[in-house]
């Protein structure tokens, strides 16, 4: 009788430490992939927000190097002729007493 009952507590004790040691393995898998999703989202969401913060760049550069149209305000011919360095009267003088626009990029009408 005690022999059936030496097996039976040997296999009662290997069964649990089987069992133990299976969900200790389990436990610990399960925690590195955790771990190895977590990392991967971290530097997936770095990446995102990198390339986020890139595009908002190219996009601010593209608006600041497209053309528009300035408003010139016209002046008095003295100071036409001042700013000029001229002391006679041509197209360029008769230009500048006139409101007209002239083509720049918003990155120079901006500053």
């Amino acid at each position: 009788m005690q022999k059936y009952l030496g097996k039976i507590l040997f296999i009662v004790i290997t069964a649990t430490t089987l069992y133990v040691v299976r969900v200790s393995v389990v436990e610990r898998v399960a925690d590195k992939q955790v771990k190895r999703v977590e990392q991967m989202q971290a530097k997936h969401q770095a990446t995102m927000e990198q390339r986020l913060e890139e595009q908002k760049e190219a996009q601010e550069q593209r608006r600041l190097d497209e053309p528009v149209q300035v408003l010139v305000r016209a002046k008095d011919v003295r100071t036409c002729l001042k700013d000029l360095n001229t002391d006679t009267l041509n197209n360029e003088v008769a230009e500048c007493t006139k409101d007209h626009y002239v083509m720049a990029n918003r990155r120079d009408v901006e500053k």
